[in-house]
């Protein structure tokens, strides 16, 4: 998708989406991840596939996991690694990062610390956090964020953009 995006002249307006996207995902109320109780459950080398009907559209692999019951949450905080599939299962996607978290009741997920995404066709996305959310498959986030493609680097921040877009109204 990203490369047709691309070749389309659309990578501006998947930056602006990606930037300025908000959401009340459950993830926002949660709280910070390195002052959290004891898990219910823990998993060393963690795989997980989400797929709808039979096809798969992101696995998620992590060197080590916390599930947390109640909050139908796992904590994914060594190497985080996501693949992720177009509609028809092919791969389209990976994403990489320091620690996460998958919410059981959406499949959304956040990637937190050392964010890299890079597409099939080539596009790399830097960050230090990035959303998904699985029912309206969008990724943003609020941080600085750097997009690499093979002709350009664009960097820029969340608060730079909106001032930006605050002068331009």
């Amino acid at each position: 998708m990203l490369k047709y995006l691309y070749r389309t002249g659309w990578l501006a307006t998947i930056l602006l989406v990606i930037v300025f996207c908000k959401s009340n995902s459950p993830e926002d109320k949660l709280p910070d991840i390195n002052k959290r109780r004891e898990p219910d459950q823990e998993y060393w080398d963690f795989t997980i596939t989400l797929s709808s009907r039979g096809i798969p559209y992101a696995k998620v692999v992590a060197g080590h996991s916390s599930r947390y019951v109640a909050e139908n949450y796992f904590y994914l905080d060594q190497k985080v690694k996501v693949d992720f599939f177009d509609d028809n299962g092919n791969h389209s996607s990976i994403l990489t990062a320091e620690k996460g978290i998958v919410d059981e009741n959406s499949n959304n997920m956040t990637a937190r610390e050392n964010v890299v995404v890079v597409s099939d066709s080539g596009i790399t996305l830097l960050t230090e956090e990035l959303k998904w959310i699985e029912k309206e498959n969008k990724i943003f986030t609020d941080k600085f964020v750097t997009v690499i493609t093979s002709r350009d680097t664009i960097s820029v921040s969340y608060t730079h953009l909106r001032a930006h877009e605050t002068s331009l109204h």
